[in-house]
């Protein structure tokens, strides 16, 4: 299933591969981490918006059906658990071919966890992308795992899910070394200038 979240400026496609904060999801979602013509980063798709000092809103999630947060939760339980399963198979740095069912069942669960509506807005969903900016198409090291491993973790703690955890997302994302820009569409442009010189020479 692909997933694009859209702007009026900007469109954030996941697949593929966080300063923008995304209104509405199109029903056409779609991201592609194979193309970096078609795809921004996740620092393009994250704003980086100052949390509250005290790291949660007081606002109550706009959905507050207690079977959407048990299913949250449960999606969140999951994912620690294949996580481990991962982190088990690290060889020389890399998760090795034996941790890749599990690689593919936390993809599986990512996708459950965007169409989760459990949250405040979108939050929940522009999470789920910074993840999966890093996860997909990508030979998984010790720092992806580390990273899934602290992210998933603070994310099955909260009940509100805000702009905090949103940005947390993405200083994570720099804790672990990891490219919050991966998947963007250039590099960014220098410019050049060049001055022509009259020569005398025959």
């Amino acid at each position: 299933m692909n997933h694009t979240i859209s702007t009026d400026s900007i469109q954030v496609e996941r697949d593929g591969p966080i300063e923008a904060v995304p209104s509405q999801f199109d029903d056409d979602r779609q991201l592609d981490f194979a193309d970096n013509s078609s795809s921004v980063s996740a620092a393009d798709a994250i704003s980086l918006t100052p949390a509250p000092v005290s790291g949660a809103s007081k606002k109550v999630p706009s959905c507050v059906d207690r079977s959407v947060f048990v299913d949250f939760r449960r999606i969140c339980n999951t994912l620690k658990h294949e996580i481990i399963v991962a982190k088990q198979h690290l060889s020389e740095g890399l998760v090795d071919e034996f941790g890749l069912p599990a690689i593919l069942h936390i993809e599986d669960l990512l996708e459950e966890l965007f169409d989760c509506e459990w949250g405040q807005g979108e939050h929940l969903k522009r999470v789920v992308v910074a993840i999966e900016s890093q996860t997909k198409n990508v030979e998984w090291t010790s720092s992806h795992v580390a990273f899934l491993e602290e992210v998933i973790g603070f994310l099955s703690t909260r009940y509100v899910i805000d702009e905090f955890v949103v940005s947390q997302c993405v200083v994570s994302i720099k804790s672990h070394g990891l490219d919050p820009f991966r998947g963007t569409v250039a590099e960014p442009e220098t410019l050049r200038k060049y001055k022509i010189v009259e020569s005398n020479d025959d």
